[in-house]
Order: structure tokens, then sequence, then C-alpha cells
């Protein structure tokens, strides 16, 4: 156990108040430095602890989020206790630096949070706070179900993949699928596979090439790309760049040092080789970039899916859904398994996860009678804002507000487990107007838990079309993308669609066919 200046039973203490059940929050642990006689003893015990937790990792062995939960916590609380952006470290709380161990202070310097000790107060916290994100996705991206084995070509030459699934709109407990809440404390979703305008929207196509390079190319986003070095390929964490995600998939699949057991110096080149051919690999997403609709995770599923047809391996679910959250959080978008989930498997359902590194996703089907504008006279509506959004930002501060154990953040996530089970209950009575009223709720339940998801754009449309709907939410993040209205009747609808195309909420806004679809994820050769 760490000694210097912090006592044991300090150290004992701190670490019951940041154990995943305690509901001890950034906030309390502010009030507690700001009060304290001994702040610099306080905030090197919670450092030190927070060391305690991720010094393991160092011989490989997972300890769990609890890091992650101090680590940030500590930061907010610093941020809290800051005055002003200006306000330094020492000068906050003098002494610090002195009450730090000594292990400790060489662990702060590798991960370089001593080079900021000395400057602003909230440049250290949000240093610490990215740290905690980092060991999120470095924990799962670890965490594999595959064998680690080199990926063999099981493609004729003449063989060509296709992979296609359909976009998912989610209805209720949107962020319980989350890490690592979802992790510690287990998810409950309900969504709804769809086609849009008549189709799955998301499509991967792979081809085996006699070239030993790797090929990417965006039908959607008319790009194209030549891959000739691990270099390249392993350089996906590059904001903007179109052929991320199948770079990473790439990786992840075994195309990469570290995850198939290749030589560490090897090149693409003798990878390829190995292999047995060089790689062409072709998506293309009939959905706008920001739709809230699961898009990149879905896309994500299908490219995995594609690869693992063209090594000859078998398409196992949850070892599929589990890749997807790897391949978010190696991303750093750090998206949740309900995206893959809601595609992949056809028609309405419920999902549920327990606690555990690797979520097995419990599904129950649902009758989607109440959604399906086929099934229901046309009384559902999707429409397409035109505005856009980075759920990204909207994911770190509701993952921040977990791991801080905000009261407000914790009360509505185990809102959002009892809401999806209410609209699971809905549907499954065919009450389309409990359905809209329970959307609404779900809806409510995101603005509380961020409030950024809404503007006054989306406010204004939601009033415009209040009078003739039964309930409505964005789906997704927030913040733009997709409208899902539950209208009263077919008038109602009929009256909705005649105003929103005679007067959109903007130049891009517009009306999507959509339809359930009941067949998932289908990867087949030709």
């Amino acid at each position: 156990m760490i000694q210097h200046g912090i006592l044991n039973s300090e150290i004992l203490a701190l670490r019951s108040q940041f154990a995943t059940e305690s509901n001890f929050s950034s906030h309390d642990l502010a009030i507690a430095l700001g009060s304290s006689e001994h702040p610099a003893r306080l905030a090197a015990g919670v450092l030190s602890l927070a060391y305690e937790q991720v010094a393991p990792n160092e011989s490989g062995t997972f300890g769990g989020f609890e890091f992650c939960r101090i680590a940030h916590c500590l930061g907010a609380a610093i941020d809290e206790l800051a005055s002003d952006d200006a306000t330094v470290l020492e000068s906050l709380i003098p002494g610090f630096t002195s009450e730090l161990p000594e292990e400790v202070k060489t662990w702060a310097d590798s991960v370089c949070l001593t080079r900021t000790r000395c400057g602003t107060a909230r440049a250290w916290a949000a240093c610490l706070k990215e740290l905690a994100f980092q060991h999120i996705h470095e924990a799962i991206v670890k965490s594999s179900l595959g064998t680690g084995a080199r990926p063999r070509n099981a493609l004729r030459p003449d063989e060509t993949i296709w992979g296609r699934c359909p976009a998912r709109i989610e209805l209720a407990g949107g962020w319980t699928d989350t890490p690592p809440y979802t992790l510690e404390c287990g998810g409950d979703v309900t969504n709804t596979a769809i086609n849009l305008n008549g189709q799955p929207p998301i499509h991967c196509y792979c081809r085996i090439l006699t070239e030993p390079f790797i090929y990417l190319t965006s039908i959607d986003g008319g790009k194209r790309l030549q891959i000739d070095t691990l270099a390249e390929l392993l350089d996906y964490r590059r904001p903007g760049d179109p052929f991320a995600l199948t770079k990473a998939a790439l990786a992840i699949s075994g195309f990469a040092p570290g995850m198939g057991d290749w030589p560490q110096d090897i090149t693409m080149r003798e990878m390829l080789e190995t292999f047995g051919g060089g790689i062409e690999i072709t998506t293309l997403v009939g959905i706008p970039q920001g739709s809230g609709l699961g898009t990149s995770s879905i896309l994500g599923a299908v490219i995995l899916g594609v690869i693992k047809k063209m090594t000859g391996r078998a398409i196992d679910q949850q070892e599929l859904f589990h890749d997807v959250l790897r391949l978010e959080q190696a991303l750093t978008t750090g998206g949740g398994w309900q995206d893959q989930v809601g595609g992949c498997v056809g028609g309405s359902k419920i999902t549920t996860t327990q606690p555990g590194l690797f979520p097995d996703a419990h599904i129950q089907k649902i009758p989607s009678d109440v959604l399906d504008p086929k099934l229901n006279g046309g009384c559902t509506l999707l429409y397409y804002t035109g505005l856009t959004r980075i759920a990204k930002n909207i994911l770190q501060e509701i993952v921040g507000g977990y791991l801080n154990r905000d009261s407000s953040t914790m009360a509505a996530l185990g809102e959002e487990h009892t809401i999806a089970r209410d609209i699971a209950e809905a549907m499954s009575k065919k009450d389309i107007e409990l359905f809209g009223a329970c959307l609404d709720t779900a809806w409510a339940l995101q603005k509380r838990l961020c409030k950024t998801v809404t503007n006054p754009a989306i406010e204004s449309l939601l009033n415009r079309v209040r009078p003739y709907v039964h309930g409505m939410r964005i789906s997704g993040a927030g913040s733009g993308g997709f409208l899902l209205m539950v209208c009263k009747s077919p008038g109602d609808a009929a009256h909705v669609r005649k105003m929103l195309e005679s007067d959109p909420l903007n130049e891009r806004s517009r009306f999507f066919e959509f339809e359930v679809n009941h067949a998932g994820l289908e990867v087949t050769t030709c």
C-alpha cells in the first residue's frame, strides 16, 4: 500500500468512497477538498488511489474501471474548485506535489500529468479526465472474444462478398448500453431495425486482389484510398478520416501486429502475401451523416461481418457485437452496443445485458404494429431535420456524469431502464397512444441527461407538430438527425407531411419512407 504523508486509514476510507456502488460524487469531493484541513494530502490520496488501480495494467491485468471513476472525479472536483481558467494548481492546493509518493510522481510524469501540474488547475483537470477516457478505450480494445490467430483468405479469386444491414431507430434506454455504465450496471434498450426508402441503407462489398495492397472506396463519400504500409492502415484516429472505420475494422480483425500473432517487424506486403492477396473494401451508406440512426456502429458491424466471411470465420453474434464495441473505442468515439444489436437483429426488440466486460445480449422480440407505417395506417413519420451533430461530445458529457456520480445523471440513467421496458410493454399491447406518450418520456429523459441534445430549431419544430401527435423523439444522441413522430391519425400524419413539405425546417430537411426490417444483417458471397 502506498505510504507517504498519506495515512493507510485515509486510503482505506477513500477506497470505499469510490467503490462502484458508491454515490460519492465529484461535487462531494470538491466540498471535501474545499473544507479539509489538509487538502493537499486529501488530493494526493485520491491521485494515489487512482494510481493503485491503474498500476497492475502494466503487467497486462485488467483491474476494472475504478481508475476511470477516481481520475475523472478528481479532475471534475478540481475543475469545480478553480475560480477561473487562470487559477494555478499549486495555488489552488498548496503543497499538493510534495505530498505525492515518489512512485505516483513517476507515474504522473509518464502520463504527462506533471507537465501540467505547474500550469492551470483546469488544464491539469482536463488532462486527468482525458486519461480516464483513454483507460476506458484501451481496456475495451484489448478485450476480445476471438482467437487472435492470423487471418487467412477464404475466397476464390472471382468471388465477392456483399454485406447489407438496416439502420436502427432508438426508442428508449439509450446510454444504458454505453461503457463503462453498461459493463458495471447492465443495460436495457428498446429499438427497431428499419429500411429507408425501400431497402437496407448500409452496405459493404469486398474482394481479393492479386496485388499486395489494400484499396478502400466510399461510394457515398466519393473517395478512394490505396494503402501501402501498416503505418497508413493503423493511422485511423485522425478526425475527419472517411476510411477510419474500415481501417480500424481491419486492424482489430487481425491485420495488425498485436491483434494477430504476427512478428512486430512485419510489413504489410509480407502480411498480405501470407494472408493470400490484397484486399478491396467498398462501402455505401444511404443515410446522411450525423443521422442518429446508429450508422457508424452498424457500418462497423457490416464491415466486420464481411471481413469474417472473407477469412472463413463464423459470424458469432456475441463476438460481433463486442467487436463493434471495441471498434468504436479504438476510434475513441466510445459508442455502446445498442446500435449494432438494433441493426443486425431484425424487427423490434428490447435488449437486456447484465454487468460484465463482455455483455451477453438477451434479445426479446416485440410487435412492430404501432411503429411500422405499413401496419398502423401511416400514422408514424420519419423526418430528417437536416441538422447534424457529433455524438462523441454528448457521450463524453453523459459518461463523465456517470463517472462523477452526478445525482441527476444517475437518476436519469436509472429511469432509462424503466422507460425501455415501458415502451416494450406499450408495443406488446399494440397501444399506439401509450407508445407515443412513452416516446415523449424517453425524449424528456434525453434532455435531462444532456441539455445540448436539443436546440431552438428542434424545439420550434416539435412545437409546430405537437397538436397532431401522441408523442415524438429525436433518435439517437439528439441535437439533430431524425425525428420520429407518432401521429394521432392518418389524417394528422397527412397534415404534418404537407405542412413540413411546404415549409421545411431547412433546405436539407425531408421525409424518409421507412418500414421495419425483419432480416437484420445479411452477408452473402457472390
